[in-house]
């Protein structure tokens, strides 16, 4: 089956979140880890708007409450509008 071409409209982006880590580094479970979502993600897609200063490949953080769950194809995403994204990680 073909991948499926996905352009937010807009000023949003589509994020891949981060998988919260159900273990620490030191072996101990995170009973939580299951009920907290992450806040950090790789972007997938961005809108088609011209003053779009996000693009697909960048690691980013966002707000915590902000943007829509959905999934596409079985995979978890998160839309949210490029003023909700608060920093880019790396380069």
């Amino acid at each position: 089956m073909a991948k499926k071409k996905i352009t937010p409209i807009g000023l949003k982006v589509l994020i891949a979140p981060q998988k919260i880590e159900e273990k620490t580094a030191s072996g101990i479970y995170r009973p939580d880890a299951g009920e907290q979502k992450s806040q950090m993600g790789e972007i997938m897609a961005v809108g088609d708007h011209e003053e779009m200063h996000l693009s697909v490949g960048q690691s980013v953080l966002y707000k915590k409450f902000s943007g829509d769950e959905v999934q596409i194809d079985g995979v978890d995403y998160v839309v949210v509008k490029q003023e909700d994204v608060l920093v880019i990680i790396g380069s």
